[in-house]
């Protein structure tokens, strides 16, 4: 990875996250001065991930309310390890 260089605003904007209102608003942000590119960037990030990482969450909640006989990430673990 080194040598690669970070996505500019334009190729943000045209590329899959130009409708993300977080990165939208980080690039915002940068326009008007407020923080570097870079800044803006991994802020858009970070956001990025703490929002997928709440989805995934809530869809994680959702199939445990909906199949409640499931077993946990913990409990297949337990499963597997007493097996062996």
């Amino acid at each position: 990875m080194s040598g690669e260089k970070p996505p500019t605003p334009n190729d943000i904007l045209s590329g899959p996250y130009e409708t993300n209102l977080t990165v939208r608003t980080c690039i915002d942000v940068w326009k008007r001065g407020e923080c570097s590119w870079e800044q803006a960037l991994m802020t858009a990030v970070l956001e990025l991930a703490r929002s997928q990482q709440a989805t995934k969450e809530s869809m994680t909640e959702s199939v445990a309310t909906k199949h409640p006989d499931l077993m946990s990430d913990d409990e297949l673990v337990q499963l597997v390890t007493d097996a062996e």
